[in-house]
């Protein structure tokens, strides 16, 4: 039979066994390290004594750890954009096809037809999906690798 896994306080005692058997130094130096790496957060009550420690690592180090790494990125960038272009082509062709088939008379009860109500919502569409891919597909002013040029001012000096 296998023996059960140690708790908490038997895998404290045997770290501080294994501690023994160190100089001072390297005590002192592995315990310099793992404070660093599990920095204690300790908020104080109002009489000043501990109330809560937990243990926290630090915020860059959460966020680097729950960011997608660059082919995620990549596949979901790639089913949005691919659910863009559907709707874009979608509503074009909803729009070709409502401005030329529903017009005139119906040919069922003959009654004049109006297509206003269905190209609407698709405008709606067409106009939303646009200017999406306009927005992702145009370069940011912001992460400009280029200086600003004065081409359309004149020179000083002329």
């Amino acid at each position: 039979m296998s023996e059960p896994n140690p708790g908490p306080v038997d895998a404290a005692a045997a770290i501080k066994a294994q501690l023994k058997d160190l100089s001072s130094e390297e005590q002192k130096s592995i315990l310099q390290r793992v404070s660093e790496e599990l920095k204690l957060n300790t908020t104080e009550s109002s009489s000043g004594s501990p109330k809560e420690t937990a243990f926290y690592a630090p915020p860059t180090t959460v966020v680097a750890n729950i960011t997608p790494d660059r082919r995620v990125v990549n596949y979901i960038w790639t089913a949005i954009i691919t659910g863009f272009l559907i709707v874009f082509v979608g509503s074009a062709a909803g729009l070709v096809v409502a401005l030329f088939m529903f017009h005139g008379t119906d040919p069922i009860t003959k009654l004049p037809m109006d297509n206003t109500g269905i190209i609407q919502p698709l405008i709606t569409l067409f106009t939303a999906a646009v200017g999406f891919l306009a927005g992702v597909l145009t370069p940011s002013p912001v992460h400009s690798n280029q200086a600003p040029t004065n081409q359309g001012s004149p020179k000083q000096g002329q």
